[in-house]
Protein backbone atom coordinates (compact mmCIF):
# COMPACT_ATOMS: atom_id res chain seq x y z
CA UNK A 1 0.00 0.00 0.00
CA UNK A 2 2.66 2.50 0.77
CA UNK A 3 4.50 1.76 -2.22
CA UNK A 4 0.92 2.66 -4.51
CA UNK A 5 0.82 6.45 -2.40
CA UNK A 6 4.78 6.80 -3.51
CA UNK A 7 3.94 5.50 -7.12
CA UNK A 8 0.92 7.91 -6.95
CA UNK A 9 2.65 10.64 -5.39
CA UNK A 10 5.78 10.41 -7.79
CA UNK A 11 2.67 10.06 -10.56
CA UNK A 12 0.76 13.39 -9.47
CA UNK A 13 4.13 15.19 -9.01
CA UNK A 14 5.98 14.02 -12.79
CA UNK A 15 2.21 15.12 -13.87
CA UNK A 16 2.56 18.49 -12.42
CA UNK A 17 6.27 19.06 -13.55
CA UNK A 18 4.88 18.00 -16.97
CA UNK A 19 1.93 20.34 -16.73
CA UNK A 20 4.48 23.26 -15.70
CA UNK A 21 7.22 22.62 -18.40
CA UNK A 22 5.11 21.29 -21.34
CA UNK A 23 1.40 22.37 -21.35
CA UNK A 24 1.79 25.77 -20.02
CA UNK A 25 4.38 27.56 -22.29
CA UNK A 26 2.07 26.15 -24.70
CA UNK A 27 -0.94 27.01 -23.25
CA UNK A 28 0.03 30.52 -23.13
CA UNK A 29 0.90 30.35 -26.60
CA UNK A 30 -2.51 28.81 -27.54
CA UNK A 31 -4.24 31.63 -25.59
CA UNK A 32 -2.62 34.80 -27.66
CA UNK A 33 -3.02 32.94 -30.39
CA UNK A 34 -6.56 32.68 -29.83
CA UNK A 35 -6.82 36.12 -29.31
CA UNK A 36 -5.71 36.92 -32.51
CA UNK A 37 -7.67 34.91 -34.10
CA UNK A 38 -10.92 36.08 -32.34
CA UNK A 39 -9.83 39.93 -33.26
CA UNK A 40 -8.61 38.85 -36.80
CA UNK A 41 -12.49 36.98 -37.24
CA UNK A 42 -13.65 40.39 -35.84
CA UNK A 43 -11.96 43.06 -38.04
CA UNK A 44 -12.77 39.92 -41.07
CA UNK A 45 -16.45 40.51 -40.23
CA UNK A 46 -16.12 44.13 -39.69
CA UNK A 47 -14.64 44.84 -43.41
CA UNK A 48 -17.74 42.37 -44.88
CA UNK A 49 -20.26 44.40 -42.81
CA UNK A 50 -18.46 47.85 -44.61
CA UNK A 51 -18.08 45.98 -48.33
CA UNK A 52 -22.05 45.11 -47.71
CA UNK A 53 -22.70 48.54 -46.84
CA UNK A 54 -20.90 50.04 -49.76
CA UNK A 55 -22.63 46.96 -52.27
CA UNK A 56 -26.02 48.26 -50.45
CA UNK A 57 -25.45 52.36 -51.31
CA UNK A 58 -24.07 51.68 -54.63
CA UNK A 59 -27.08 49.99 -55.36
CA UNK A 60 -29.38 52.66 -53.92
CA UNK A 61 -27.33 55.56 -56.07
CA UNK A 62 -27.95 52.82 -59.12
CA UNK A 63 -31.34 53.29 -58.86
CA UNK A 64 -31.18 56.95 -58.98
CA UNK A 65 -29.12 56.91 -61.90
CA UNK A 66 -32.28 58.63 -64.03
CA UNK A 67 -33.46 60.92 -61.46
CA UNK A 68 -29.88 62.46 -61.91
CA UNK A 69 -29.92 62.30 -65.62
CA UNK A 70 -32.96 64.53 -65.57
CA UNK A 71 -31.35 67.22 -62.93
CA UNK A 72 -28.47 66.95 -64.81
CA UNK A 73 -30.39 68.16 -68.46
CA UNK A 74 -32.53 70.77 -66.17
CA UNK A 75 -29.42 71.83 -64.73
CA UNK A 76 -25.96 71.32 -66.77
CA UNK A 77 -22.58 72.34 -65.40
CA UNK A 78 -21.76 74.74 -67.52
CA UNK A 79 -23.88 77.83 -69.62
CA UNK A 80 -22.96 75.94 -73.18
CA UNK A 81 -24.89 79.05 -75.17
CA UNK A 82 -24.87 76.92 -78.35
CA UNK A 83 -26.94 74.37 -77.10
CA UNK A 84 -29.81 76.35 -75.41
CA UNK A 85 -29.71 78.70 -78.89
CA UNK A 86 -30.35 75.40 -80.37
CA UNK A 87 -33.09 73.85 -78.23
CA UNK A 88 -34.59 77.38 -78.78
CA UNK A 89 -34.99 76.73 -82.29
CA UNK A 90 -35.90 73.13 -82.13
CA UNK A 91 -38.69 74.44 -80.24
CA UNK A 92 -39.86 76.96 -82.48
CA UNK A 93 -39.38 75.01 -85.24
CA UNK A 94 -41.77 72.22 -83.92
CA UNK A 95 -44.31 74.65 -83.07
CA UNK A 96 -44.31 76.35 -86.66
CA UNK A 97 -42.32 79.68 -85.25
CA UNK A 98 -39.60 81.33 -87.60
CA UNK A 99 -36.82 83.03 -85.29
CA UNK A 100 -35.95 85.88 -86.56
CA UNK A 101 -32.71 86.90 -84.20
CA UNK A 102 -31.32 85.67 -81.37
CA UNK A 103 -28.89 87.79 -78.90
CA UNK A 104 -28.32 89.61 -76.47
CA UNK A 105 -26.73 87.22 -74.24
CA UNK A 106 -25.84 87.95 -70.66
CA UNK A 107 -24.31 85.41 -68.84
CA UNK A 108 -24.57 86.16 -65.06
CA UNK A 109 -21.98 83.76 -63.02
CA UNK A 110 -22.90 85.89 -59.65
CA UNK A 111 -26.11 84.45 -59.25
CA UNK A 112 -27.02 83.12 -55.44
CA UNK A 113 -25.33 79.66 -54.33
CA UNK A 114 -24.23 77.50 -57.42
CA UNK A 115 -27.08 78.76 -59.94
CA UNK A 116 -25.87 80.88 -62.96
CA UNK A 117 -27.76 82.35 -64.71
CA UNK A 118 -28.05 83.15 -68.76
CA UNK A 119 -30.17 86.62 -69.79
CA UNK A 120 -31.29 86.44 -73.55
CA UNK A 121 -33.65 87.75 -75.82
CA UNK A 122 -35.08 86.67 -79.41
CA UNK A 123 -37.58 87.64 -81.95
CA UNK A 124 -39.79 84.75 -83.15
CA UNK A 125 -42.43 85.47 -85.97
CA UNK A 126 -45.76 83.31 -86.37
CA UNK A 127 -49.22 82.95 -84.84
CA UNK A 128 -50.92 83.35 -81.94
CA UNK A 129 -51.29 79.25 -81.70
CA UNK A 130 -47.76 78.30 -83.25
CA UNK A 131 -46.67 81.11 -79.62
CA UNK A 132 -48.87 79.36 -77.12
CA UNK A 133 -47.69 76.12 -77.69
CA UNK A 134 -44.20 76.94 -78.05
CA UNK A 135 -44.28 78.50 -74.64
CA UNK A 136 -46.11 75.50 -73.26
CA UNK A 137 -42.99 73.39 -74.77
CA UNK A 138 -40.39 75.33 -72.86
CA UNK A 139 -42.04 74.87 -70.12
CA UNK A 140 -41.91 71.26 -70.39
CA UNK A 141 -38.65 71.05 -71.94
CA UNK A 142 -36.22 69.69 -69.65
CA UNK A 143 -34.04 72.31 -69.22
CA UNK A 144 -35.02 75.47 -66.83
CA UNK A 145 -35.95 78.03 -68.64
CA UNK A 146 -38.45 81.17 -67.38
CA UNK A 147 -39.57 83.12 -69.76
CA UNK A 148 -39.48 86.65 -68.34
CA UNK A 149 -40.91 88.67 -71.33
CA UNK A 150 -43.56 88.53 -73.97
CA UNK A 151 -44.25 91.73 -76.32
CA UNK A 152 -46.13 91.97 -80.03
CA UNK A 153 -44.95 93.49 -82.12
CA UNK A 154 -45.75 93.91 -86.21
CA UNK A 155 -42.99 93.96 -89.00
CA UNK A 156 -43.10 97.37 -90.67
CA UNK A 157 -41.83 97.05 -94.11
CA UNK A 158 -43.00 98.68 -97.28
CA UNK A 159 -43.95 95.33 -99.01
CA UNK A 160 -47.28 95.03 -97.76
CA UNK A 161 -49.18 94.80 -100.71
CA UNK A 162 -47.90 92.54 -103.59
CA UNK A 163 -49.57 93.20 -107.00
CA UNK A 164 -52.01 95.53 -105.76
CA UNK A 165 -53.39 92.91 -103.59
CA UNK A 166 -52.85 94.00 -99.46
CA UNK A 167 -50.72 91.01 -97.49
CA UNK A 168 -51.59 90.41 -93.78
CA UNK A 169 -49.41 91.72 -91.17
CA UNK A 170 -47.24 88.77 -89.20
CA UNK A 171 -47.37 89.17 -85.83
CA UNK A 172 -43.43 89.11 -83.93
CA UNK A 173 -42.96 88.82 -80.82
CA UNK A 174 -39.82 89.61 -78.61
CA UNK A 175 -39.29 87.54 -76.13
CA UNK A 176 -36.44 87.64 -73.21
CA UNK A 177 -35.40 84.22 -71.16
CA UNK A 178 -33.30 83.32 -68.46
CA UNK A 179 -32.25 79.63 -68.47
CA UNK A 180 -29.95 78.47 -65.46
CA UNK A 181 -26.86 76.06 -64.73
CA UNK A 182 -24.68 75.08 -61.62
CA UNK A 183 -21.41 76.64 -61.37
CA UNK A 184 -18.40 75.60 -60.27
CA UNK A 185 -19.32 71.64 -60.12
Amino acid sequence: MKKNIIVSFTIIVASLIFLQVGVLPHYGQYKHLYSQLKTSQQALKNQKEYYSQLFTLKQRLDSYQLSLAKISSALPTDSDAPALYQLIQAKASENGLVIRGLGSLSINQKAAGNLGTITFGGVVEGGYEGLTSFLKAIEKSSRLIDIQTVSLQFEESGDNQVNNISQPLVPQYVLNFEAHYLKGI
